[in-house]
């Protein structure tokens, strides 16, 4: 997972490269990465549009559109940005790309596909939805509870007994 430090260092990295370009296209790579939405709506929300300005809300990416709309970048454990010139020098594992009018790229990378991009109304609404989510380490805990599963018994020794008693 990136720490603060990355996530800081991405948005330095997007406000010097991207910020005040005009989009011309976006490909998407891997539509797994989109939250909420689909790969042809981002593409229709993003064209002609400009980057304005971008902050960091704990690890997570904001970038202001000059339709006010926010796009959102979660960049999971291996996500990061690369800006270049020539399709040609497109890097691998580039799940999602702008194409800027002045024949650049931003190219959104993560390897093993655990980030996450998508569309916010305004800001505050990202933050209320963070903030209400509970913390992925928690999510599905019942789920495992209710199997029989403490924190304290591997989750393999339990499927294990569970066989043998059948």
């Amino acid at each position: 997972m990136p720490e603060l430090p990355d996530v800081e260092n991405y948005k330095r990295y997007l406000d010097e490269t991207a910020l005040h370009q005009k989009i011309e296209d976006v490909a998407v790579g891997s539509p797994k990465i989109l939250r909420g939405l689909s790969g042809p709506r981002l593409r229709e929300a993003l064209r002609g549009r400009q980057m304005q300005r971008s902050r960091r809300y704990g690890k997570h990416l904001l970038v202001a559109l000059d339709d006010g709309t926010w796009l959102t970048l979660h960049f999971g454990m291996t996500g990061r940005l690369a800006y270049f010139k020539g399709l040609a020098d497109d890097p691998r594992h580039d799940r999602l790309r702008f194409d800027f009018a002045n024949g650049y790229h931003l190219a959104y990378l993560d390897q093993r596909m655990l980030g996450e991009v998508g569309l916010a109304e305004n800001a505050d609404a990202i933050s209320a939805r963070a903030a209400s989510r509970p913390p992925k380490a928690r999510r599905g805990g019942e789920r495992i509870r209710s199997a029989g599963v403490s924190s304290q018994t591997p989750v393999f020794m339990t499927q294990y007994r569970n066989w043998r008693l059948q």
